[in-house]
């Protein structure tokens, strides 16, 4: 399969997670306002936008090597917001990361960015999975089995774009997949 192809599928499946993701953040928001209480639900989307690029520049990394079209695939993909701006903003050690800089760093330096926002990133996931567990409770359509769906094709989609056949062990390790688990857990 080629690149353009695995992207594209890729990017349907990203457009149809932020659509739902961004239509229970704005029932959350409409319930929020009843209570006096702004919440902006654009905020949620740009959010789960960090933590997917996160999750994916893992997956990339995991096999000690990243690849310009994984890079590509990742940057390319999301909309909403930027992990090099926020891994920028997160500590003055990243504050001129581009992707292409990405690209130059030797796995040692691209682990370290890893490990460096992880917190950053891991506390930013917290809204996503609170926004995505409410409302998807307060509707009757099970939003939880297309976001795992979907978040996996993308994974999967990002492993086919570096010709990687095999998706069973992407789960591993993953910080978007640990967030689905809390999201299923609170479902319960």
């Amino acid at each position: 399969m080629d690149f353009k192809n695995v992207f594209d599928e890729s990017e349907a499946l990203y457009l149809d997670v932020t659509d739902d993701i961004s239509k229970m953040a704005e029932a959350v928001a409409e319930y929020m306002h009843e209570k006096g209480r702004e919440f902006d639900p654009e905020i949620t989307v740009a959010k789960f936008d960090l933590v997917l690029q996160y999750s994916l520049l893992q997956v990339a990394c995991s096999d000690q090597e990243l690849a310009k079209n994984e890079l590509e695939f990742i940057r390319d993909l999301t909309k909403y917001a930027d992990f090099c701006d926020f891994a920028a903003s997160v500590g003055k050690k990243y504050d001129a990361i581009t992707w292409e800089s990405l690209y130059k760093y030797d796995m040692k330096m691209i682990n370290a960015l890893l490990a460096d926002t992880e917190s950053a990133v891991r506390s930013v996931s917290e809204e996503v999975i609170s926004v995505f567990a409410a409302a998807d409770k307060a509707d009757k359509h099970n939003h939880f089995a297309d976001l795992y769906d979907n978040v996996f094709g993308i994974i999967s989609g990002l492993a086919l774009a570096d010709g990687d056949e095999d998706s069973e062990d992407l789960r591993k390790n993953v910080m978007i997949f640990e967030c689905l688990d809390k999201i299923e857990e609170l479902l319960k």
